[in-house]
């Protein structure tokens, strides 16, 4: 891989040994290499050097799903910051990037808008909640960015982001800028139509104004719930398997023993053993994949069911 050609790509900031700390919430592995467009067109030219060089597009959003690993990749992430950090009302020209973020929602019966991937879901949320706008209660507490969030169609209490879409711009190096309708990114359990080398870069979203006491109360109900379940204060990266068919992945991990169970300085939570958190400075991304390997082989000798990551490894 030329890494030069990468630094001369215009529009595009190239930003070297950036630490895993600092762009993961697991805050495991090696440093990396960033590529962060500051326009589309900018984008565009990022994807067609990757396509040309032969090497993964891997886009990063808030990290919160995602270990890196403990030797240095060869190539840099692409990640969408804070030039794609914004939402924007639809009557915006639909291929153009936002120049200011909306500050002053409208008072409707419904609203929709265009958020762009960099910006953080929880706080979209907790702004829509602030104006009485029902719909997006249920990502209260996920830290996920909106690009990341439509990739892997994040959602908790029986709700998803994709319930909420209503088209998906996406880019690739091959056929550009496109809208694409929800129904065609199949969206379903943690999971989308888009392929690796396509980049979603923001979505239509529609939300409904509703009353806003009983939102707040929801939006309160599941943040409450998450502080209670969840060990929000280590670093981790949420749930690590994905709850097959009929049964949960914490409750299988819990029966087969490992709740607690650490490898170096990695352990499945006391709290939930479905997460995965950091509870030493030696913590390595080897040790995060052993806890895994561990994990899958167990249930698997145990109840035949064979579990699936959430969350991802590089």
């Amino acid at each position: 891989m030329n890494k030069k050609v990468f630094s001369e790509i215009e529009d595009v900031k190239f930003i070297t040994q950036v630490p895993s700390e600092r762009i993961t919430t697991l805050r495991l592995g090696a440093a990396v290499d960033l590529l962060e467009p500051q326009s589309l067109p900018g984008l565009i030219k990022a994807l067609s050097v990757y396509a040309s060089e032969n090497v993964p597009v891997r886009v990063l959003g808030a990290g919160s799903n995602v270990v890196l690993p403990d030797q240095p990749l060869k190539f840099p992430l692409l990640h969408l910051g804070r030039a794609f950090a914004m939402s924007v009302p639809c009557e915006q020209p639909a291929n153009e990037m936002p120049q200011a973020d909306i500050e002053h929602l409208p008072n409707s019966d419904k609203f929709t808008f265009t958020a762009f991937s960099g910006v953080a879901l929880m706080s979209l949320s907790r702004k829509l909640c602030a104006a009485g706008y029902a719909g997006l209660e249920f990502a209260s507490g996920i830290p996920a960015s909106i690009g990341g969030a439509i990739r892997m169609n994040a959602g908790a209490h029986n709700r998803a982001f994709g319930d909420v879409i209503e088209s998906v711009l996406v880019a690739s190096a091959t056929t550009g800028l496109n809208w694409v309708a929800a129904k065609d990114l199949k969206f379903a359990y943690r999971s989308s139509a888009l392929t690796k080398d396509q980049v979603a870069v923001a979505c239509h979203l529609s939300v409904q104004k509703g009353e806003i006491s009983q939102i707040q109360e929801k939006r309160r109900e599941y943040l409450n719930y998450r502080s209670r379940t969840q060990p929000l204060t280590l670093a981790s990266a949420g749930s690590v398997f994905k709850n097959p068919p009929n049964y949960s992945a914490g409750e299988l991990l819990e029966k087969v023993g490992l709740k607690g169970y650490q490898e170096g300085g990695v352990m499945f939570s006391e709290m939930h053993a479905n997460w995965l958190v950091k509870v030493d400075d030696s913590a390595q991304a080897s040790h995060a994949e052993i806890l895994v390997e561990v994990a899958k082989r167990r249930v698997k000798d145990s109840f035949d069911v064979t579990l699936e990551t959430e969350i991802q490894f590089w």
